[in-house]
């Protein structure tokens, strides 16, 4: 099965340094969720401990140097179920952000690459769930109207080139301690995007796929003097990080979902291949039984003619009539095999399957095998509590014989449910013709 894989990416100073280091070692511990983060060779410890320590000494590491990249490596180990576990390859490439900047800032650098980039573009394109760092203070702090502009549309191209169907992305706001209540005074962090990050907002934002997490890595810090006489803002001592969780949650949620899909996938290969396997031992058999002797094809004829004789006689013999006057069964052909629905995932931004956060929307995903012949399939998922469903959402599609269809629905508009209003998922699908 092909292992998840999970990329963070940002520009200069958005923070993913210190969101990396704090997120290692928050989810050192296993979480009340079931996941934790397991490091992968002494480089990955040595890396994060370090930038720990820096900020345990009321210091920021220093930033990475254009050019250089620092790759770390984890396993990403979510629990499902009471004995399995699914595993996703964590992956952070530190890498300078001004370097981020110079790739999607100016097509050409795409188009033809250089050769100290490639690695970088290789990690972020191979990555099947995104985390994107933004700093909050870039988009209200920055007085350079030119440079803010230049934020938007280097982030906007970075997720035009990496956003792919089937993978799954999370904006990161960084320095929630410092603006949150700003932020709350804009109406959320919704409508701050829609405000100030509009072309972001439109294409990835306003669908409510990819959800917005406010987070602080460092939530308590303190202005101190330098040694040169300048004053900057450091950590405090005895900090926390607040938001870290919910990025645990949906990660989690993201890991689970993709493994189930994987899986769905392997099993119809699986189904695939042993038809194909059955077709080729039909095809077998019936040569051989082409090059069989001709009297052994003469009896095997025979033997059907006397069964048709058979049946004919016993029709004739019975009761006289059919019930369609003509002495014999009218013949019905089986009903064709309905859709099989599997691998049914429901989540909210939250993942906690209760309504008790501030965005109050859901997905469920699910996979549809259609075991008979191809067709148009009516696909219906529905958001249900113990009253009844809240909505539902419908989708027809065609789907091939011995085919799956990966089908995902969003819901959103949903601040009439009740908080802690416990729900889940149902999906059904039915054949159109």
């Amino acid at each position: 099965m092909t292992t998840p894989t999970i990329a963070i990416v940002g520009l200069e100073a958005s923070g993913k340094t210190v969101l990396m280091t704090a997120l290692a070692r928050k989810l050192a511990q296993t979480s009340s969720r079931g996941y934790f983060l397991d490091p992968i060779g002494n480089r990955t410890i040595k890396y994060i401990e370090k930038n720990w320590a820096i900020l345990q000494s009321g210091d920021w590491p220093a930033s990475t140097p254009p050019g250089e990249m620092f790759k770390l490596k984890w396993n990403f180990h979510v629990q499902n179920g009471k004995s399995a576990c699914e595993t996703a390859s964590l992956q952070m490439i530190d890498a300078a952000g001004q370097d981020m900047r110079q790739l999607f800032s100016d097509e050409s650098v795409l188009e033809q690459l250089p050769e100290h980039f490639r690695p970088l573009v290789q990690y972020m394109q191979n990555a099947s769930i995104l985390l994107v760092v933004l700093n909050i203070k870039d988009y209200i702090g920055e007085g350079d109207t030119t440079r803010k502009i230049e934020n938007q549309a280097a982030l906007k191209y970075a997720l035009d080139v990496l956003q792919k169907s089937n993978r799954r992305a999370a904006l990161i706001f960084t320095q929630m301690d410092q603006y949150s209540e700003f932020i709350d005074s804009r109406g959320g962090l919704e409508n701050f995007c829609r405000e100030e990050l509009p072309y972001i907002y439109n294409a990835y934002v306003s669908s409510q796929k990819n959800p917005l997490i406010g987070v602080a890595a460092v939530n308590r810090t303190e202005v101190r003097e330098m040694s040169d006489g300048t004053f900057q803002r450091v950590p405090a001592p005895g900090f926390d990080s607040d938001g870290l969780e919910q990025i645990g949650d949906w990660l989690a949620a993201r890991v689970l979902e993709l493994c189930q899909q994987e899986k769905a996938k392997e099993k119809a290969e699986k189904f695939r291949l042993e038809q194909e396997r059955k077709q080729r031992e039909r095809e077998q058999n019936q040569t051989q039984e082409n090059v069989s002797p001709p009297w052994g094809s003469i009896i095997t004829f025979l033997a059907i003619v006397g069964i048709i004789i058979a049946v004919i006689v016993a029709n004739l013999g019975g009761s006289g009539e059919s019930s369609d006057g003509g002495g014999f069964s009218s013949f019905v052909p089986p009903p064709p095999k309905p859709p099989v629905v599997s691998a049914v995932s429901a989540t909210n931004t939250c993942n906690t399957g209760i309504f008790d956060c501030w965005s109050h929307h859901a997905e469920i995903s699910c996979m549809v095998f259609n075991p008979d012949k191809s067709a148009n399939i009516k696909i219906t998922a529905y958001m249900m509590t113990s009253t009844g469903y809240l909505q539902k959402r419908e989708q027809s599609v065609y789907i091939e014989q011995n085919h799956f269809y990966s089908a995902q629905f969003y819901f959103n508009n949903l601040n009439f449910c009740p908080k802690k209003q416990k729900w889940y998922g149902e999906v059904t699908a039915e054949r159109l013709d």
